[in-house]
């Protein structure tokens, strides 16, 4: 069976985004651990000590929300990576290459979402102009170089949006595409609670464009079909967010109170 080879226009465009994708994680690397970590960097590597036994380290991340809002997900990721590579590499939690690459990977994810999204949005051009943009401008690349939780925040939002956009526009139709933006956004609500406001926010757009697909009768069915299955999963996963949410906003003194 003789396969057909992909259209030169398809090949130019995965070049393109390949060398923005090098260039993007050239930038994030270079210099890396030559400066130390700073307050919060040394604060989150305090919550990610490998020798922290899984209940201490829950204990430790639902804890550390009321201070910042921070969610328990890149904690425990974190605790993970620092625990695979200790072996072999001495000190890495003190080691700020080691401990700002995660962080890197999340940063050169965001790039390859911010491409599938402009692309969905607009077309294939557009998202390498966006990639390129969005590989060398100041904010994403400061915070991909940072041992936090802004790096996952950053490739979550991107992804989930791409791939909620992606089906619900029925270029993937697959039920799982719309997983795919559930899994997402739990990464996203689940790394800061920041992220519960940017999905209440989709989540108010999404239900007009819903309730003006119902009202096109059958024109309209598939797409309300479509809608009505993307907000069902972002619901289920604001609703598991939610104690977090509601201890954060009536036990948080210092960001409640003024104080």
């Amino acid at each position: 069976m003789k396969i057909a080879a992909r259209p030169k226009s398809d090949r130019t465009a995965h070049l393109a985004l390949g060398g923005i994708l090098l260039l993007a994680l050239g930038l994030r690397l270079w210099a890396l651990g030559k400066a130390g970590l700073w307050q919060d960097e040394m604060a989150f590597g305090l919550l990610t000590r490998p020798d922290l036994s899984l209940p201490e380290l829950i204990t430790a991340a639902r804890d550390y929300i009321l201070s910042v809002g921070q969610m328990p997900f890149t904690v425990w990721l974190q605790n993970l990576f620092i625990r695979g590579v200790q072996g072999w590499v001495p000190d890495a939690l003190k080691d700020p290459f080691w401990m700002r690459l995660p962080a890197v990977v999340f940063g050169l994810m965001a790039v390859g979402g911010v491409f599938r999204l402009v692309e969905q949005l607009a077309d294939r051009r557009h998202g390498l102009m966006a990639a390129f943009l969005f590989s060398v401008m100041f904010f994403p690349v400061y915070y991909a170089r940072e041992a936090y939780c802004y790096s996952s925040v950053i490739a979550a939002a991107a992804w989930s949006t791409a791939c909620a956009v992606r089906y619900a526009s029925g270029r993937a139709p697959s039920w799982k595409t719309a997983v795919a933006s559930a899994a997402w956004a739990w990464v996203l609500v689940y790394s800061h609670l920041n992220g519960s406001l940017y999905f209440g926010s989709a989540g108010l757009v999404t239900g007009l464009l819903w309730l003006h697909a119902l009202r096109r009768g059958a024109a309209g069915r598939e797409l309300a079909r479509r809608l009505a299955l993307l907000l069902a999963l972002w619901t289920g996963v604001l609703l598991s967010v939610m104690p977090y949410l509601l201890r954060f906003v009536f036990e948080n003194k210092v960001h409640t109170s003024g104080s």
